[in-house]
Order: C-alpha cells, then structure tokens, then sequence
C-alpha cells in the first residue's frame, strides 16, 4: 500500500486540487473506493475542505488499509465470525503494537467508521463492522469508550467486540542491554540517528521525521566544548504536537555525528530529492523521499530487525523521559526534575510527566543506576542552564 499526493494535474469537476491523497495498492491500482470517499468527504463537507484536512484522511485510511493489506484481510468482510472484526484488530494493533496514544487511535477510527458509513450507503458492503454504539479508547486508560447518540461517553471493560481486559495504563521502555542491541542490530545510518535521536531527546515520530537539517550544527565552531546543544523546536519549520515550539538538549557526541551525516553522508539522498521542502530535512530515504509519517514507515523498519522485544518510536520517546527523570531525580539537583522532563517532552501538563515515576519503581535499580553512570556527564552543562529557569 502507498500513500501519494496529487499534483495540479488532477482535477475534480475541472478544479484543480493539488496535494489531495490517493491510495495504491500492492500493484499500483488505485483504491477507487477510497478515493471516491475521500472526493466526497474532502469536497462537499464544509469543514474538510483544506490539504491538511485531506492528508489527514488520506493518511488515517492509508494505515488502515495498509494494515489489512499487510495481514490479508478483506476490508468489505464486515460479518466476521472470528472473534474481533478487522478494525477491532486494527484498533489493538494500533495501540499494542505501535504504542500509539489513545487520542491519535480515537481520531482514525472516527475517520474509519466514516469511511465504512459511506461504504454502507454506496452499497459496497452489506453491513456495518459494529453493532450499536462505536467503540473509542479512553485517553488515559485501556478500558473502550462506548460514544452513544447523544454525544455522551461511557466507559466499559472488555467488550465483547474488542476483548480488551481492564488493566493499569503501563508504558514499555528499553533498558541498556535492549538499547545497545537495538543500535547494534541497525546497519541503516539514518535508522541509526533517528533512533538515537529519539532515544537522546525523546521527539515524537512526526518530529522525528520532519526534523530540519538546519538544526545541526558544526560543534568546531564553538569556541568552548559544550555537552549538550540546546534546541528550539519551531512549528513553522517542522511539524509539533498542536504547532506548539520548545526545546530539547542533544548531546555533543549525537550532534557530531549528525553533522557528520549532513556534511558527507546526506548529500547523495538530498541530490536525488526533487521537492524544495523535502531537501531541507534532516532524514531521507534512498531514494530522496521524505520517510513515510503515517504511522507505519520506521514501525516497519523497527520490524525488520527482528527483535526479541517491542520496539517502535514511541518506545523511544517513553525510554527518554523515564531514564532521564531517574538520571536528574538521583542528582538531587536545585532544579524540579519533573518541570525539566515535562518542557522536554513537551506536555501540556505535569500529570502526564508524573507516569514515568509510577513506572520507574517497577524498573531493576540496578539497570537504571548503570545508566545513571552513563548519563550523568552529559546533564552537567543541562543543569547549570535549567537550574537558572527555575
């Protein structure tokens, strides 16, 4: 399955609309059924009527059905006799296996029972892939949300649909045995640095993916070593959760060797690159493309390697908050560990930092202190700069 985006060329109705989303498949044959829904949904529905609205349906039902693709399901077998329908599996693997956030699964099933609606009424299918109310994920917890008529939410534990089990919110990390494995096992250079990247700044996998390489720098031109370089993460220039900008530390060993990559490694993918905007991040495929950040690029590649644990970006993005909180909560420093973390990982509240330290007590000390020893150093420079924001 791919997922491309229009030129000027194609027209609907003899108006141009550039940058709308079409889905292939294995053979390269349109998605027709796709694109007739996404023509109508992007259209003639008064608030989707802008690309960025198109890509994010485009981008919803490409995960969606490349997901089918990938494990052989008939999308259009909505009777299923097996115990979860398709798109209760695709929900679970959403959150399980690629370890996205609640909201980010809510917002693509809402796009997806769209789609099967309209499926519904154009008769492509003879029934609905549900019965009664449609099932969302609560924010915070692993109990289904069932949205009735009127709008309201109520909550269940697990459903008949789904099987999902009540259970305490956890997160997965990477001790210091599976980082080191998993950087071992990666020969990809650029699967290498956005691996590192994450796992030294704890980004998002959109952040990750749109990263500008405007932000490295050549740490020779300061005059003075430094330990960390301290980055501000702008929305006009790459994509952050709610456009908001903050900063993040990338320590000095990472920023030389990401400068390293721009000045000898990037120019041969960035010479193949034919879109002005795509040459100016950090991160291109072989063939001078932007990675896919849809949701099943880097999860792909993680795949790939075969490894004997769970590992997707963000797993990277949780192994960062929950090493670092620890690193800067054992240093007993004149700073609150939790606003640092909390500002770094760009939360909008410090209740969601304050998962990391439930976690954290279910974690081997000893693991953790290991770490401690390895990081400590290169907060030395963190602190002095943080303990003067507090």
């Amino acid at each position: 399955m791919r997922l491309i985006f229009s030129t000027s060329d194609f027209k609907i109705s003899d108006v141009p609309y550039p940058k709308f989303p079409i889905l292939l498949d294995a053979f390269m044959n349109i998605q027709w059924h796709v694109l007739n829904f996404l023509i109508y949904i992007c259209t003639q529905i008064g608030n989707a009527g802008s690309p960025d609205t198109w890509e994010q349906y485009g981008r919803a039902l490409y995960d969606y059905f490349g997901f089918c693709e990938a494990n052989g399901y008939d999308w259009t077998v909505t009777n299923s006799t097996s115990k979860h329908t398709t798109i209760d599996k695709y929900r679970n693997w959403s959150m399980a296996e690629c370890g996205l956030e609640a909201s980010t699964v809510n917002d693509r099933m809402r796009i997806i029972y769209r789609f099967y609606e309209y499926a519904l009424k154009q008769q492509w299918i003879q029934s609905l892939p549900w019965e009664g109310e449609k099932e969302f994920l609560k924010d915070h917890k692993s109990a289904l949300v069932k949205k009735d008529t009127t709008g309201g939410d109520k909550s269940y534990s697990g459903g008949r649909k789904s099987g999902r089990k009540a259970s305490v919110t956890t997160i997965s990390i990477l001790n210091r045995i599976q980082i080191a494995t998993t950087l071992e096992a990666i020969a990809n250079l650029e699967l290498k640095l956005i691996t590192r990247l994450g796992l030294a700044c704890g980004l998002r996998k959109q952040e990750l993916l749109t990263f500008p390489t405007k932000y490295i720098v050549d740490p020779k031109e300061y005059p003075v070593a430094k330990m960390n370089y301290r980055i501000t993460l702008n929305p006009d220039e790459m994509k952050t959760k709610n456009n908001k900008s903050r900063q993040v530390d990338i320590p000095a060993s990472l920023m030389r060797d990401l400068w390293s990559y721009v000045k000898y490694d990037r120019q041969t993918r960035a010479s193949l690159c034919n879109d002005e905007e795509d040459k100016k991040l950090l991160f291109l495929t072989e063939h001078g493309k932007r990675f896919a950040n849809g949701g099943r690029g880097l999860n792909t590649l993680y795949k790939e390697l075969s490894l004997p644990f769970k590992l997707n970006p963000h797993i990277l993005r949780h192994t960062y908050a929950t090493h670092t909180l620890y690193v800067l909560t054992k240093m007993n420093l004149p700073m609150v560990p939790l606003i640092y973390v909390r500002d770094r990982m760009g939360h909008a509240s410090i209740k969601t930092t304050e998962i990391y330290l439930h976690f954290i007590e279910l974690v081997d000390d000893s693991v953790l202190d290991t770490i401690q020893n390895n990081l400590a150093e290169y907060y030395a420079e963190v602190v002095n700069e943080a303990s003067q924001e507090f």
